[in-house]
């Protein structure tokens, strides 16, 4: 399919204008910014513009490394991907202002009073990587078409107003759901501009149906206040190892685990609310939303039975660390994307359904003071206090397979070591410790300003794994202000592809398909 033929309609459907000629194919780089450019300035809440932007995310421009390859001057004109912003929310595919998820470790974080203490208890025990049973399954904005089958998704659980009510939810045809109890699958909206995160998903027709979930902005934080797919309310599409980024052998943002020493009632940003049970009875457990990171000065490479899948899993452990979110039934069990017709964590030597990390110097963790290790304000509240609210939600299913089997809710699971999920949680959080860990925040409210690009507008990271956002790039002053920069649409009359007069948007999409 020409994505330079589907962004020129998407130019004369917007703007009205009817150019003259078919497009001429063109070898260069500059029709992908092009067509970047204008699926972020599609318009949103507008049915013709929808059916475009959902024409040219299935061409792939949401896709990861779209614009891998090209250079500055390629295209007509010498616009090329320089013309699409390389600050920091254009760099972020999903989740643009959630600085927490995306945002390298400062180099002068600092730690928690507890650090020691909390990091040597996550050092003790099962450390592993849930792929298969309680995997999570990610369907992508690119997955989603004009056919894609929709439906309300019927949630079981009684535990407040539902939080998808209103919404009509794409479910491929082909979407696999994994096994576990968990049953967890993250579907992102292009049309509607939500990611719907669900757990205890099942068929239902041609839709789904789910114990419980959430909805939020896929061009906001990540982070869920009506409903919840996760014990802390991080939404579950974000922080999820995903198969590709295994493949390329680089995670470019935060990870989520879960742990069976969750410390009851304290929440920390990014979390909305806690789980918190302390399910193996630690003397210092760790509040959920504490974010951990492995010492920087660890090599990596040089670790003795290394292998690619758990370097890079490590490597992003020092760039951007992991967040608590979740009771489970290992010490610390990752969470990654369900992919089985992938064999890409069997080729990066994580293979299983529950891949043992153990070549990870587990001892060299630390617990920074807050999400940015006191750098910066927590979003939505200067005195750094986390929000709670009163949804329950869902707990943990990820495991470390060696479980006892002894059927309670809160103990293993006797064939895969995970702690069951129907423990309903808590939502009664004493807020985030300040930096001096002497003090307690209060229930504050986030901010969920919907800054940055438009819903679904995914654009691939142009800047080096590890670069901080904001710096060292041409037009970002710092990461607040990169946060908030849009792409200006271009005026239609400078595409450099037309297409036939008098042809609407949606029959200029068919025709191209049918080429």
């Amino acid at each position: 399919m020409s994505i330079a033929a589907l962004a020129a309609a998407a130019a004369m459907a917007v703007a009205g204008l009817v150019p003259a000629t078919p497009p001429a194919a063109s070898p260069s780089c500059g029709w992908k910014a092009e067509a970047v450019a204008l699926y972020r300035s599609l318009p949103a809440a507008d049915r013709a513009a929808d059916r475009v932007r959902a024409q040219l995310a299935a061409s792939g421009v949401t896709r990861p490394g779209f614009l891998d390859g090209c250079s500055p001057t390629d295209g007509p004109g010498d616009r090329g991907p320089t013309d699409v912003p390389t600050c920091a929310t254009a760099g972020r595919p999903y989740f643009p202002t959630a600085d927490w998820l995306w945002e390298p470790i400062p180099a002068g974080a600092e730690l928690d009073p507890e650090s020691a203490a909390m990091a040597a208890a996550l050092a003790d025990g099962d450390h592993v990587l849930n792929t298969g049973e309680f995997g999570v399954t990610l369907v992508d904005a690119d997955e989603i078409s004009p056919g894609t089958p929709r439906a309300p998704v019927p949630l079981s659980e009684d535990w407040g107003p539902d939080p998808l009510a209103g919404l009509d939810v794409p479910v491929p045809a082909d979407v696999q759901i994994p096994s576990g109890s968990d049953a967890h699958v993250a579907i992102a909206d292009p049309r509607s501009g939500k990611v719907v995160n669900l757990w205890g998903a099942h068929r239902s027709g041609t839709g789904l149906a789910a114990l419980w979930g959430a909805a939020t902005d896929l061009d906001g934080d990540g982070r869920e206040h009506e409903g919840s797919s996760t014990g802390a309310g991080i939404a579950r599409y974000a922080a999820v190892v995903r198969a590709s980024e295994i493949a390329a052998g680089d995670i470019p943002h935060a990870l989520f685990f879960s742990t069976n020493i969750v410390e009851p009632g304290e929440v920390r940003y990014p979390a909305t609310k806690t789980d918190g049970s302390n399910m193996d009875g630690s003397g210092s457990p760790i509040p959920e939303g504490a974010r951990v990171q492995l010492d920087p000065s660890v090599e990596v490479a040089s670790l003795p039975g290394i292998t690619p899948g758990q370097a890079a899993i490590a490597t992003a452990l020092q760039r951007y660390g992991a967040y608590v979110g979740d009771n489970g039934g290992a010490r610390a069990a990752f969470i990654a994307e369900y992919a089985p017709d992938s064999d890409a964590y069997e080729r990066a030597g994580l293979s299983g359904d529950y891949v043992a990390l153990d070549a990870i110097p587990w001892d060299r963790l630390r617990v920074l003071s807050d999400w940015s290790g006191g750098t910066r304000a927590t979003p939505g509240d200067e005195s750094g206090s986390a929000d709670s609210d009163s949804d329950p939600g869902p707990g943990s299913g990820s495991g470390s397979g060696s479980g006892s089997g002894s059927g309670d809710s809160r103990s293993a699971d006797s064939r895969s070591g995970n702690s069951r999920s129907d423990d309903p949680g808590t939502g009664t959080g004493s807020g985030t410790r300040t930096g001096t860990g002497t003090g307690t925040g209060g229930a504050g409210t986030a901010n969920d300003e919907a800054g940055g690009t438009e819903p679904g507008a995914l654009v691939p990271a142009a800047r080096p794994p590890g670069a901080t956002p904001g710096t060292g790039e041409a037009g970002c002053s710092d990461a607040s202000a990169a946060s908030t920069t849009r792409t200006q649409p271009r005026s239609p009359d400078e595409l450099p592809y037309l297409v036939d007069a008098g042809e609407t948007s949606e029959r200029a999409a068919h025709r191209t398909q049918e080429r």
